[in-house]
């Protein structure tokens, strides 16, 4: 589960939503351009946090423009409407537990391309992933249930992301 369904009751920002569950990616960009000018506090810290979802799921290489709209979006809707403050937390854990899998999945590759700290890239990622959740799980006694069941299971998720870093340093017995 990725976040909260509840709109946001912002027009640009719900429709590229939409656009984004579609994996519409040039047009949900297009969607937030007009909300990112706006003016309206909200409402950009909302558009950068849905440019994070689209860098992040939009392909290889936005790593960093999708980390930049998050940590941007999570600093500006702290304190404010907690669905708004859970999205962006959420979803910033997501990405960053996405890194640390994607790190611990690729460790053959990287091992062959002579990269150095394998495992503790993926961990820093995994650290900072728990710190979100575990605030996103902080605010979830202001949610609805829906949101409150998608906040556990990132957590088991998270574990569970933990537990297969762990087995691939885990050597069996005589090798």
């Amino acid at each position: 589960p990725r976040e909260t369904e509840a709109a946001t009751g912002i027009e640009g920002i719900d429709a590229a939503r939409d656009l984004i569950t579609q994996g519409r990616w040039t047009e949900a960009l297009a969607r937030l351009q007009p909300v990112a000018d706006s003016g309206n506090r909200r409402a950009i810290a909302l558009a950068d946090l849905y440019r994070g979802v689209v860098h992040a799921e939009s392909g290889l290489g936005q790593e960093e423009a999708a980390d930049f709209f998050f940590r941007r979006a999570v600093t500006s809707l702290g304190d404010t409407k907690a669905e708004d403050e859970f999205r962006a937390t959420n979803n910033y854990a997501n990405f960053l537990l996405d890194r640390a899998q994607d790190r611990s999945l690729d460790h053959a590759f990287r091992m062959a391309a002579g990269v150095r700290s394998l495992f503790a890239d993926a961990l820093l990622y995994w650290d900072d992933a728990r710190r979100y959740y575990e605030a996103a799980e902080q605010l979830t006694g202001q949610l609805n249930a829906s949101d409150q069941a998608v906040s556990q299971v990132n957590q088991a998720r998270l574990y569970a992301v933990l537990a297969d870093i762990v087995a691939t340093l885990d050597v069996p017995d005589g090798d």
